[in-house]
């Protein structure tokens, strides 16, 4: 607990206009905190990073925002820690079985070093908007909400 307030305190002094939210209760899982907090998210896009993982100057938020902007994507992922991210490729049900293929294809021209695959790793930005349509993440799943999270955008089209 002494860590976290610790953590808190350096990043409102560096981030002034952060909000942060101390959620009632202690170890809910990944998925009922991230659902929680997209609640307080006033803003057309949100940004998400897993607590392990740092953006760098390559991340390019400004360039994910930009694809947002101008293109149909509901979720753009980037580069963190210094790598581009690895665990990218499409979802489909084939006889009554949910296979990931690893892979990925070019957006379109204008975005030559961008790629569309169905999953990617914790370090997105997406519309609000589309996360709230699908409902976030599961609230249901302690662990293992990734997949779950990205099946359901999938499913609903997004």
């Amino acid at each position: 607990e002494e860590y976290s307030k610790t953590i808190l305190k350096y990043l409102s002094h560096e981030f002034p206009n952060l909000k942060y939210i101390v959620g009632p209760e202690l170890d809910i899982g990944i998925g009922p905190g991230r659902t929680r907090a997209l609640h307080h998210v006033k803003t057309k896009y949100v940004l998400v990073l897993d607590d392990d993982n740092v953006i760098f100057e390559k991340s390019n938020i400004e360039l994910m925002a930009e694809i947002l902007d101008t293109t149909d994507a509901t979720l753009v992922a980037g580069e963190y820690d210094g790598r581009k991210v690895p665990y990218v490729g499409y979802l489909n049900v084939e006889h009554d079985k949910l296979i990931f293929y690893r892979g990925f294809e070019m957006i379109n021209s204008k975005f030559p070093q961008c790629f569309q695959s169905d999953m990617t790793e914790m370090f997105f930005m997406a519309k609000t908007r589309d996360l709230f349509e699908v409902g976030g993440l599961s609230t249901e799943l302690k662990n293992g909400e990734h997949e779950n999270f990205f099946l359901t955008l999938k499913s609903a089209g997004k």
